[in-house]
């Protein structure tokens, strides 16, 4: 049943690419834009294409969730082996729509140790219709399956907070995740935007744990002149297990400011609360005395948790001549994803992206991600995590490509910590007229 949703996700994303393109304006402040920010590069739109290839890979930090004779975690070491990749991005416009693409997918063999060979996949697919001179629809699907997340490829998968934690433990994911909004400009300087969405996560840890929950949204945006906005947004999360063993509402109230700095520089943040409300199912082993008379060793004990804290954000983005920067920080509440169930996250990154016009890209970023859950005893979990990259065409359409990624992974309470790494360094196959370029 699993695969089947999957599959399903991935096929109703692949549809829905007809109709025709979309202006340069849609009103101030587009709220979860479809197509707006997917399938570009260096910070600018790119035209659709397709990349396949293969890499030689080392692995290091595999976790499973299998222990030894004396209970300890079994770690593999250094995993050397081959990947086969391939994936396609870009943006297609249309007279009155626009298609913004980002598929990217692995399969990992490691001879001589094909126990831990896996697989992942990340497709996020975004559309945006403009009905008429005042109305605009936002579509936005994403849908991910890994054993072994990839390390900078799920930055926009079913819950990008979800995501982090699921990686605790290198085991099966399965995500996905639906959106649409409609967006009305009242005025060349007003719009008010209203939609929702739905989720469904399965995580294996070891047993399989499902999630599915629905989101709605609303906010008003006001344009003060030709480079600042501000506005107002209102969302509302429900995440319900599927085993019914814990509820999550969600209520977040944040005012939003943007501001063009120059011709190159974007400054954007906002401030507000959420109010999360969390009803668990908790477990509780009884005296064995207690059992006889119960007739039962376990009670289930029902806890309810409200939480009531700060949210905002900030971004400050550097665009030009392909280049682009950024810096991010961000304080939200996140349903997560079998592990810290909802949780408070506080995020931090910086990035920098590079797409050549002759034969180069580049990319390099760090974040770090830290989460605290709400109504569990699991504490505080970090995550550092750093990213470089890049490509180079030797040959028209075949491209030399290597990555490096590490990340740190800590469970404050416990002291537990991992530190997983990937190399890779391979050729793709990529028709095109500007270098081939990954996130």
């Amino acid at each position: 049943m699993r695969l089947k949703l999957f599959v399903v996700a991935l096929l109703f994303a692949a549809v829905g690419s007809a109709q025709s393109g979309v202006g340069t304006y849609l009103g101030p402040g587009i709220l979860r834009g479809g197509a707006s920010d997917i399938g570009s590069r260096g910070g600018e739109a790119v035209d659709l294409r397709f990349y396949i290839g293969a890499n030689g890979v080392v692995d290091t930090g595999y976790q499973g969730i299998a222990v030894d004779s004396q209970g300890n975690l079994i770690n593999p070491g250094a995993l050397l082996g081959v990947s086969l990749a391939g994936g396609a991005y870009g943006v297609h416009n249309w007279k009155k729509a626009q298609l913004g693409l980002d598929y990217g997918g692995d399969f990992r063999h490691y001879p001589g140790e094909s126990g831990f060979d896996n697989t992942s996949h990340n497709l996020t697919l975004g559309y945006t219709y403009r009905a008429t001179s005042r109305i605009a629809i936002d579509l936005r699907e994403s849908a991910s399956q890994f054993t072994r997340a990839g390390f900078g490829s799920f930055s926009d998968a079913a819950d990008p907070n979800a995501i982090q934690a699921a990686t605790l433990l290198d085991s099966r994911y399965y995500g996905i995740n639906s959106n649409a909004t409609i967006t009305y400009l009242a005025s060349a300087r007003t719009s008010y935007t209203f939609g929702g969405g739905w989720n469904y996560q399965n995580r294996h840890v070891p047993d399989s744990f499902q999630s599915v929950g629905y989101d709605a949204i609303g906010s008003v945006n006001r344009k003060l002149s030709a480079r600042t906005s501000v506005g107002v947004e209102y969302v509302f999360n429900h995440v319900q297990a599927r085993d019914d063993s814990f509820t999550s509402d969600v209520h977040s109230f944040l005012g939003t400011y943007a501001v063009q700095i120059g011709p190159a520089w974007k400054l954007n943040f906002g401030g507000g609360v959420f109010i999360a409300d969390v009803d668990q199912r908790v477990p509780v082993r009884l005296d064995p005395a207690l059992a006889v008379i119960f007739g039962t060793d376990t009670l289930i004990l029902p806890v309810q948790t409200r939480k009531i804290s700060p949210s905002g954000n900030v971004s400050l983005a550097w665009q030009k001549n392909r280049s682009s920067f950024t810096i991010s920080g961000n304080r939200s509440v996140a349903a997560g994803a079998a592990y810290y169930l909802t949780s408070t996250t506080e995020t931090a990154g910086i990035a920098y992206s590079y797409t050549g016009l002759r034969k180069w890209s580049a990319t390099i970023g760090v974040s770090d991600y830290r989460t605290s859950a709400i109504g569990t005893a699991f504490g505080k979990y970090n995550v550092l995590q750093g990213s470089t990259g890049f490509t180079y065409s030797i040959y028209p359409a075949v491209h030399l490509v290597g990555r490096f990624d590490i990340r740190r992974q800590n469970v404050i309470v416990t002291g537990y910590g991992r530190n997983p790494a990937s190399a890779t360094l391979g050729i793709m196959f990529s028709p095109g007229t500007i270098p081939l370029s990954f996130r």
